[in-house]
């Protein structure tokens, strides 16, 4: 079935039935996604920029994160705090966040007052302030985020387990940036990747909840439409050198369980094996009957808790398998058990009740199957900046193909033919004086 299509004014208007949403761009390239949904009296606004950490260099890690604190801070209409007043004088609610490869900030706004959300959008996408007082205001913030992630374990554990895993790609930094990086930043970097990177072209904006689209289109080529287009700076694309033989991290900390994580570098979320590797995940992880938890968590009681996952990014994705180990067994133990697990699913492939199970819980947290506007505009936001809105119309057709045989043959070709990197984590031994 074709996308129907429509003429407003300048912009043509794309309707996708697969995925109800609407969708137009504007003559400088900033694309407009729409999902209405009377049945709500609340519209979610969120502005996506198609950066992250993925574009950050040696040196210069974190700025994508940076900014995002930045971006509250003041622009040249609305001074510092006006974005938050603004959101609780109006019955609202608004946030943001970072991740590799998209910076998001959105509103939930009554429909009434839904506007004032591209008022704000509008401002600081061109006229972002960069005052020195809140500059380094924010660069003490962001410092202490660093300082309570290296304090915590877990989150410790997950980051030097991704700096091992990857030696050249950008996926290897953290998104909160090292901590020397942020230190040193300066506010002349800052601004140079805030005007290569918030732009139009750069940009999409997708709005969910009790609007029209052909009424949110005048409103979004009112605020947006005298931008000046331009294109995206060329994106520079790292390739990992293929993932030979194990990498291990060994860390103590004052943690009362040992914990195993163990990391495999997958495919990017276009990539055909993505919802074979999705699928596989939650043949593992996903439910009591699952297979870690039925056997290494029920029955042979070697983890108190044992999740797995198939992460979707823009160049390549992560598969890991990570647990908490019950008191009294041995990481080598656990870690075995794993491995074996593994091997088990790569050669045997799972019943279709198995795979049929894992299919429902998968395509529970669908587009379709989610009440909330919010989780909606965020689920269209990342599909849209990995491969494009419209694979959330294709997701039901490609998981409902995927077959036993599929899932071992990627357990067996991302998990035991390629490299592992295993991060362990222990409890700090104290020596007797």
């Amino acid at each position: 079935m074709c996308s129907t299509r429509s003429k407003i004014s300048r912009s043509p208007v794309l309707y996708d039935p697969f995925t109800g949403v609407y969708e137009a761009v504007l003559s400088n390239g900033l694309k407009l996604l729409v999902l209405e949904r009377p049945d709500v009296p609340a519209v979610v606004s969120l502005m996506g920029y198609r950066v992250g950490s993925i574009q950050e260099v040696e040196g210069e890690t974190g700025m994508a994160h940076f900014l995002e604190h930045l971006m509250f801070k003041g622009s040249r209409r609305f001074p510092k705090g006006y974005v938050d007043m603004t959101t609780a004088r109006y019955g609202g609610r608004n946030n943001a966040f970072t991740s590799r490869d998209l910076t998001a900030y959105y509103f939930r706004f009554p429909k009434e007052h839904w506007e004032k959300a591209l008022e704000i959008e509008a401002d600081r996408m061109r006229f972002l302030q960069f005052d020195p007082r809140e500059v380094e205001a924010e660069r003490g913030v962001i410092l202490e985020e660093i300082r309570m992630t290296q304090d915590s374990p877990l989150d410790f554990l997950d980051q030097q387990v991704a700096a091992s895993a990857f030696l050249c790609h950008p996926y290897r930094h953290p998104i909160l940036g090292w901590r020397s990086d942020v230190e040193n930043m300066r506010i002349v970097d800052l601004r140079r990747f805030y005007r290569r990177h918030y732009h139009p072209r750069n940009a999409f904006m997708v709005l969910v909840g009790d609007l029209n689209h052909v009424e949110a289109l005048r409103r979004v080529r009112h605020h947006f439409g005298r931008f000046r287009g331009r294109l995206p700076s060329p994106r520079r694309r790292m390739t990992e050198p293929p993932f030979r033989g194990e990498r291990r991290v060994q860390l103590e900390s004052e943690v009362e369980l040992s914990r195993i994580q163990m990391f495999y570098h997958s495919v990017s979320r276009g990539h055909p094996d993505h919802h074979a590797l999705d699928l596989a995940s939650h043949v593992l992880a996903a439910g009591r009957s699952s297979r870690l938890q039925e056997r290494l968590v029920n029955k042979r009681q070697l983890f108190l808790e044992i999740n797995a996952f198939q992460m979707p990014r823009c160049e390549g994705g992560v598969f890991e398998v990570y647990g908490q180990v019950r008191p009294g067994i041995t990481e080598k133990r656990a870690e075995r058990a794993i491995r074996s697990e593994l091997q088990s699913l790569a050669k045997t492939p799972p019943s279709q009740e198995e795979l049929e199970r894992a299919r429902r819980q998968l395509l529970a947290d669908h587009l379709f199957g989610q009440e909330d506007i919010l989780s909606q505009a965020v689920l269209v936001a990342q599909e849209e900046s990995l491969v494009g809105f419209r694979s959330l119309g294709r997701v039901r057709e490609e998981v409902r193909s995927v077959t036993p045989r599929d899932i071992s043959r990627v357990v067996k070709t991302y998990c035991l033919e390629q490299g592992c990197c295993v991060g362990v984590l222990t409890p700090r031994t104290h020596s007797e004086k």
